[in-house]
């Protein structure tokens, strides 16, 4: 009796815990469906990625993905209390992490910028791996500005411009010159460099001309596109000649086998119009048969071919009386190729010269600006290349309070940015004044002005640059640069921007 009473309590036991430990998990689906507030909560979550809020705030919206993951987990287990406070904690990440993907969009909008252009050039498909490798270094920059650090985050923006930049000409050239490529290679597998090494090598040309042209400028994409396409064109061609001189040496035919392989092509031609060549006469006279086969296909009509008969007496007495003329002509023909291959090759020297003159001014335009970048600390300014012109975000000007008045102690700033405008000879200088939010809108905007002015009076009297090359805006708050909501970015928004157009 003892044994049995013991064991009725853990068999009531066992009996209550059985059903629940046995119950199905609902579906993720069904669980979305199931807790209030889930589903929306997965729109969110993916119109978020969409916004590349995963990009620009990567700690926030993994730990809003996290929280997600985690209310599906508890939901479909049924702790829809769980769940609600997963929800939560992940609305709230979400919030804050789309708050800072804001941030990180303003500062990093120029980079973002590029690495759309990367992406549209073909990045995805040519450098996936480079492109994830930088898209990894811009998460950790975005990562800075999360953890309110935006002059470490702003201190990358110049190195990830520059690498997604590469990335797009990279890229632009990869998409261009595929298909030319992939003729060439195949082209190779005939044995082409050996069999029609001139052709092939007339592609490699137009292949590099494309490439050189994108160097140069990769908005040239039309010129590209076409010395791609001739470099396509002459593969393909360099192709059929190999395999044709390749079955030639296979099947071991002779010279004289070669031609007649030739001439019983040619008779196949004629074979359609009745005609016949016998290759017994000369090749003028054979050519001559042949054209005479064809002018007979005009028409088959009975009734013309007294017409046609007469014609062809006729052309056959002028054809003798010009032939003189007809060899004079080709003469001719022969020494106008002589001049052309002449012109041809006096051109490509120009234009190798031409070439190697834009690449020797791109080389002199990257180290002036590599020579304005180095004159300004972090602190001071950031330089901006703007294809040809370049725009100095000068940042670390001390005014007073209200005031417009160019204290003593930024004349060094000032001076750098004399020396970084005497690089660019006779270019325009436009000084635009900007401020934070704070205060009177119609008051920042006259005092912008001042500043503006004020410095663009410095680089006149004291820089000697020529007042006709100088303009003053100012433009109050209207363009920020960082949010005003912070002392750091009110600090960045209070500012001087300095154009140099170089067009």
């Amino acid at each position: 009796m003892g044994r049995i009473a013991t064991c009725v309590p853990l068999l009531f036991i066992c009996i209550i815990i059985q059903p629940h430990v046995l119950a199905e998990e609902l579906t993720r689906d069904a669980a979305l469906s199931h807790v209030k507030g889930l589903k929306q909560l997965a729109g969110r979550v993916e119109q978020a990625k969409s916004k590349d809020v995963n990009l620009l705030a990567p700690e926030g919206y993994r730990n809003a993905r996290s929280n997600f993951e985690d209310a599906i987990k508890a939901a479909r287990k049924g702790n829809d209390e769980g769940a609600i406070t997963y929800i939560s904690r992940a609305t709230e990440h979400l919030e804050k992490a789309t708050q800072d993907a804001e941030v990180s969009r303003d500062i990093m909008q120029e980079t973002l910028s590029m690495r759309s252009r990367a992406i549209n050039a073909g990045a995805t498909r040519f450098y996936a791996d480079t492109l994830q490798s930088i898209d990894a270094d811009f998460s950790k920059a975005c990562r800075l500005v999360e953890r309110q650090k935006l002059a470490d985050a702003r201190k990358r923006r110049p190195k990830l411009l520059e690498r997604y930049s590469q990335l797009e000409l990279s890229s632009l050239k990869a998409e261009t010159v595929a298909a030319a490529k992939a003729a060439i290679e195949e082209a190779k597998v005939t044995d082409a460099e050996k069999r029609a090494p001139k052709t092939l090598a007339s592609a490699k040309e137009e292949m590099n001309l494309a490439l050189s042209i994108l160097d140069t400028d990769r908005n040239q994409t039309d010129e590209a596109d076409a010395a791609a396409a001739r470099s396509e064109t002459l593969a393909n061609r360099s192709r059929y000649i190999a395999e044709t001189l390749n079955d030639f040496r296979q099947s071991k035919m002779s010279l004289e086998e070669v031609i007649l392989w030739h001439q019983n092509t040619l008779r196949s031609i004629t074979e359609p119009m009745n005609g016949e060549l016998g290759f017994d006469e000369s090749a003028d006279a054979t050519l001559k048969k042949l054209r005479q086969s064809i002018a007979l296909l005009v028409t088959s009509d009975t009734n013309n071919r007294q017409s046609l008969a007469a014609a062809k007496r006729k052309l056959e007495s002028l054809v003798a009386e010009n032939q003189s003329r007809i060899d004079t002509l080709q003469r001719e023909h022969a020494r106008q190729v002589v001049d052309l291959q002449a012109q041809y090759e006096r051109e490509l020297l120009l234009q190798e010269s031409l070439t190697s003159e834009v690449l020797r001014k791109q080389h002199e335009s990257e180290e002036r600006f590599a020579r304005v970048r180095s004159l300004f600390g972090n602190d001071e300014a950031t330089v901006y290349r703007q294809q040809n012109n370049l725009l100095l975000s000068v940042h670390g000007f001390s005014f007073p309070p209200g005031q417009s008045k160019i204290e003593q102690e930024n004349f060094g700033l000032l001076n750098k940015i004399v020396h970084a405008i005497t690089e660019f000879k006779g270019a325009a200088v436009q000084v635009s004044g900007h401020t934070d939010a704070t205060g009177d809108d119609k008051v920042n905007l006259v005092l912008s002005e001042d500043r503006a002015k004020n410095v663009a009076q410095f680089l006149n009297e004291v820089g000697g640059i020529d007042s006709d090359r100088i303009s003053a805006m100012g433009y109050g708050e209207d363009k920020p640069i960082a949010s005003d909501k912070t002392m750091e970015g009110r600090a960045l928004n209070r500012r001087i921007e300095v154009l140099i157009v170089n067009d």
